[in-house]
């Protein structure tokens, strides 16, 4: 099984051209004065709105930290720069033209498959963690210390900036180094996407199940035992965001069925019920969903995107909408609570 190409780019982070940090203000099309009181604001205040989402899985929810303007235009000139570096191509998510899709073609022929999530996965990547891999990139030191304040805070990798993805990805390069080397040797495939990491391969891949485990936790990170599977040739592969199954990329069933569900709620409770349900930007959320699962497979997604049309939305509503920048509206269990919101001094 082969890897896919590999990407266009330079390993080096001076071959991106900034050698020092000076080069790296440059690089970035800001004087030095600006960036200087961007990092103190990042050092001495909290240069960020944070609320609270609910997890996909229903269980708890999780820190969402948005970057004020200032901080994230320089953070998306930051990521520009990044994605120019060649990082391994085990990595999918973190770089423009990568995506669940992406992820999941490399583990499309029937194989022994083993998948398990790192727990708390940008709240465990600590700013010692991200300097060290920039270095290891060759960055000089004032260059990955700047590059490190803008991308971190109070200790950590926030979870909704532009630059977390890619950060993130270089914090992982030495696992995912060991895990290349490892999977030469018994004839796999690794990918990583976000805190997910897939394997695919022969029998050999079951017995070095305690070593590929082994090596994550060695790097620091903390591995999910609930999140931990291993699937046999034929049977379905759970990948983020979709299922492979009989070699396709599909839409998982409880996904389906509950789009279904929210679909069917919408038809049922008519304008009027929705008026009282559901918030003005519900009808966005509730697109975006469609057209997300017909992106993976259409043809699974034939009978919902009809229900989509079918339904006939208010021409006003009575609830103003959602606080967050994410709705969290759904018909199927009324209005949900709003998760709180929160400052500074309450970020754990």
């Amino acid at each position: 099984m082969e890897q896919i190409r590999k990407r266009k780019g330079n390993l080096a982070i001076n071959d991106l051209g900034f050698e020092s940090h000076r080069s790296l203000y440059m690089a970035l099309g800001t004087e030095q004065g600006t960036v200087d009181q961007v990092l103190d604001l990042c050092q001495n205040g909290y240069p960020y709105e944070c609320w609270y989402e609910p997890k996909r899985s229903g269980n708890g929810h999780r820190l969402i930290e948005n970057p004020h303007s200032e901080l994230k235009g320089l953070q998306k000139r930051v990521n520009r720069l990044l994605q120019r570096l060649n990082l391994p191509p085990v990595f999918h998510g973190c770089y423009s033209g990568t995506s669940i899709l992406t992820n999941a073609e490399q583990h499309v022929v029937p194989s022994w498959f083993l998948t398990f999530d790192l727990a708390n996965y940008f709240k465990t990547i600590r700013p010692r963690k991200v300097y060290d891999s920039l270095r290891s990139l060759g960055a000089a030191p004032k260059v990955a210390r700047v590059l490190t304040r803008l991308t971190t805070i109070k200790g950590r990798v926030p979870q909704g900036a532009p630059t977390s993805p890619i950060i993130a990805a270089i914090a992982m390069l030495a696992l995912a180094s060991r895990l290349q080397r490892l999977c030469e040797i018994i004839e796999a495939i690794c990918t990583v996407y976000g805190d997910n990491i897939c394997l695919s391969g022969g029998v050999a891949l079951v017995r070095h199940k305690n070593t590929i485990l082994g090596a994550a936790r060695s790097e620091g990170f903390r591995v999910r035992a609930d999140k931990t599977l291993i699937r046999k040739p034929g049977e379905d592969k759970p990948l983020p965001g979709l299922i492979i199954r009989g070699g396709h990329p599909t839409v998982s069933d409880e996904d389906l069925s509950t789009v279904t569900r929210l679909l069917d709620a919408c038809l049922a409770l008519g304008p009027c019920g929705l008026a009282r349900k559901v918030c003005p930007r519900f009808t966005y959320k509730l697109r975006g969903i469609v057209n997300h699962y017909s992106w993976i497979d259409e043809e699974a997604m034939r009978s919902n995107c009809a229900r989509h049309i079918a339904v006939r939305w208010p021409g006003e509503y009575r609830r103003e909408p959602c606080l967050s920048l994410k709705c969290h509206c759904t018909p199927l269990r009324g209005v949900s609570a709003e998760p709180p919101r929160i400052g500074y001094c309450g970020v754990s």
